[in-house]
């Protein structure tokens, strides 16, 4: 049975997390100004700030004059692996089935395509994945940032 205490201590860290959301930082260490897509002020008490409606723009923040957003706001998503389509194997080896040239295991980061400490990714069948598109496998090798 839950007491009110326990209830009490559960909840304390999910409102200290949602009491401290702020405006993001300027390159100059100033928080940004910040207007919702419907041109509302953010309740920064509240998460999230602004109210998530289809069609409604995102929010926008800009800083002083001269100043950016700082550098961790922005996040650059990897190169795409194929120029078109998406990486796949002949044999129909499943992504989680994907192995290493050189016999090892491809390890797997958030936000980040699959990597081999040594050699390429291949299929179960040992051969280069290739690029899917349309339904057809092309020749094109996936580059997933070997150098």
């Amino acid at each position: 049975m839950w007491s009110c205490s326990t209830t009490f201590l559960l909840i304390s860290p999910l409102f200290l997390l949602v009491s401290s959301i702020s405006p993001p930082d300027c390159t100059d260490g100033s928080p940004a100004s910040c207007t919702c897509g419907d041109g509302s002020q953010p309740k920064y008490d509240t998460f999230p700030p602004c109210e998530l409606k289809k069609g409604v723009k995102k929010a926008t923040c800009t800083c002083p004059p001269g100043e950016k957003l700082a550098p961790k706001y922005f996040i650059t998503p990897p190169k795409r692996p194929c120029s078109k389509g998406r990486p796949a194997c002949a044999d129909k080896s499943e992504v989680f089935n994907l192995k290493c040239s050189d016999g090892g295991v491809p390890t797997l980061g958030v936000g980040t395509f699959p990597k081999c400490a040594a050699g390429n990714i291949v299929c179960q069948d040992g051969e280069d994945l290739k690029c899917l598109v349309g339904g057809q496998l092309t020749e094109e090798v996936p580059n997933f940032g070997r150098k």
